[in-house]
């Protein structure tokens, strides 16, 4: 697969993402977000990256709590785990699965520690996008590194 080289000034990410996909950034005090989006497919790859969280556990709120990812969304959390080896990404710390009320996408945020940084990586997709997706996203997330 062809992949393109993903740094930015101000953005503490560097990864390679597939040329069918368009990277879109915007950081503040607080942090940043970085998207990774296929359009024709409707599925995505996007990073939280708070500032000062050492923590995957405080990044947890971003995507549980009252305000975050999921029920500002209206989704559904539908599973939430440890991994243990199960994903073939070693910064992974815990792993909350989603889907939409209409079950149009699924998705899963991964939380993570890499070098004293927690941080999030979500994939949303539609189900029948898996297949084509899966390689896209492993393309972003296996190449990650915050700096």
């Amino acid at each position: 697969m062809t992949v393109r080289l993903y740094q930015q000034p101000g953005v503490p990410l560097v990864t390679y993402y597939p040329p069918a996909m368009n990277a879109a950034q915007a950081c503040e005090a607080d942090g940043c977000f970085v998207s990774f989006t296929d359009e024709e497919l409707g599925a995505a790859v996007f990073f939280l990256l708070p500032e000062g969280l050492t923590a995957a556990s405080d990044v947890e709120p971003y995507i549980t709590g009252a305000e975050g990812l999921i029920a500002g969304n209206g989704w559904t959390m539908t599973g939430q785990y440890t991994p243990e080896n199960a994903l073939p990404y070693p910064w992974v710390k815990q792993v909350i699965q989603f889907q939409t009320e209409d079950r149009s996408a699924v998705g899963v945020a991964l939380l993570g520690e890499q070098d004293e940084q927690a941080f999030a990586a979500v994939e949303v997709f539609p189900p029948d996008a898996g297949d084509g997706f899966a390689p896209q996203a492993n393309a972003i997330l296996s190449e990650m590194r915050l700096r």
